[in-house]
């Protein structure tokens, strides 16, 4: 248990940086999550496709391999019992025209974010669950 929060469940990060990856995950760690980490999009759908424990999946927008976060919002959209869907993005304005465009609402956290935005915005996405 730690002092910033209560241990809130799994969460996939998909993060294609190694750097900004690691950063997240330790962020996510003192916040008490347990994490798993992918690489891309296609390494974040292995993995979904083999657990179903996972309580959220939190991707950068945009990764290499064809596949963004916003691809793997849409496909998880479509499944019941999907994990709910959190994206980070460096380029938020592209984002939002994307997201506002194909009418599937994603929320999206700013990068770079602090440990409290993060937090706050992992709060927001479970009470709107």
């Amino acid at each position: 248990m730690n002092d910033i929060g209560n241990v809130n469940g799994l969460i996939l990060v998909t993060e294609d940086n190694p750097d900004v990856r690691v950063t997240t995950c330790m962020m996510l760690k003192k916040l008490g999550w347990t994490v798993l980490e992918a690489r891309d999009g296609a390494e974040a759908l292995e993995i979904l496709g083999s657990r179903s424990d996972i309580d959220i999946l939190l991707s950068d927008v945009v990764m290499p391999g064809g596949r963004s976060g916003y691809d793997l919002a849409r496909e998880l959209s479509a499944k019941e019992g999907s994990p709910l869907v959190l994206l980070v993005s460096g380029y938020p304005d592209e984002f939002r025209s994307g997201n506002e465009a194909s009418g599937l609402v994603v929320p999206l956290l700013e990068k770079p974010f602090t440990m409290s935005q993060l937090q706050h915005a992992l709060t927001d996405l479970m009470g709107n669950s």
